[in-house]
């Protein structure tokens, strides 16, 4: 059996220019919102395979609440326009650059213990390709633009 290194702090998710930081104990969850393939079967046994071209879906994470980069999601909820995203997942080489808009503001939860949020975006496409070079994923960490 082969051995994995794994480190989620070689996952960078970037909004709007800005490395996101400040998320809890819970995941980056990148979905899409259809199937890729579609079976159809026939009374007689025989499939067809339809594909989607739908590539939209959502990307969820979980920010720790009152954080900045909270703040900075609830700021761009509010501006309530489509804004670039990019996530680098460095063990896979893998990016993904798209363009979202918040899909709802989380509920705001104060108890004994700081709480987590879970922000969800829909995205226009969360195709993940591979890439050699990342120079374009680390251009957009080095813009740190704060929507007013």
């Amino acid at each position: 059996m082969a051995s994995i290194k794994y480190d989620s702090k070689g996952s960078k998710l970037v909004i709007f220019g800005l490395e996101i930081k400040g998320i809890a104990d819970g995941n980056v969850t990148i979905s899409r919102d259809t199937d890729q393939t579609t079976v159809h079967k026939g009374r007689d046994g025989e499939n067809a395979y339809s594909v989607s071209n739908d590539k939209s879906g959502t990307i969820s994470v979980d920010l720790l609440y009152g954080t900045e980069y909270d703040t900075y999601l609830e700021n761009l909820a509010t501006y309530g326009g489509f804004f670039p995203i990019g996530f680098f997942h460095e063990e896979s080489n893998k990016i993904l650059q798209t363009y979202g808009m918040v899909m709802s503001v989380p509920d705001i939860v104060v108890g004994k213990e700081i709480e987590s949020r879970t922000w969800v975006i829909a995205a226009d496409s969360v195709d993940m390709s591979i890439r050699s070079q990342a120079s374009e994923f680390r251009e957009l960490i080095n813009i740190n633009y704060l929507p007013s």
